[in-house]
């Protein structure tokens, strides 16, 4: 069995590397997350469609009043959104990548988005990987 108390810290360890405030104790995201049908005591499936704490426009800190339950694709593709929606995100130097869970303003961008390195995405467009390409 998984200990939620340490996919509480992994949590809230990455949402502080990206520099996210994290205002829920222990308990409020444990209870959170019951709420919402899922005890991370319990291993939990991989992929897009896995449930995902969201935060409402994809802006503020993790706390009760800012989040909401979706998939991890949807979360992944309204973020993208809401960055392309802001002209000033994109520098104009970076290509278009279009990956299985979306298309991303340059490798670094699908790199994070798909919680891999920036190497890997290219290996995987150099290696014509199959929903990996370049926008042209």
């Amino acid at each position: 069995m998984i200990d939620a108390r340490f996919r509480y810290g992994i949590h809230k360890s990455a949402a502080k590397a990206r520099g996210v405030e994290f205002k829920l104790s222990f308990e409020e995201w444990n209870s959170w997350w019951l709420s919402n049908g899922i005890d991370k005591n319990y291993p939990t499936e991989k992929g897009p469609n896995i449930p995902c704490m969201c935060r409402i426009n994809d802006v503020g800190a993790y706390e009760l009043s800012n989040i909401y339950c979706d998939t991890l694709s949807n979360n992944i593709k309204y973020s993208y959104k809401l960055r392309h929606e802001d002209k000033t995100y994109r520098n104009g130097r970076q290509r278009i990548v279009k990956t299985p869970l979306g298309t991303f303003d340059g490798v670094k961008v699908a790199a994070k988005a798909l919680g891999v390195t920036a190497t890997t995405i290219q290996n995987r467009l150099r290696n014509k990987v199959e929903g990996y390409s370049y926008d042209l």
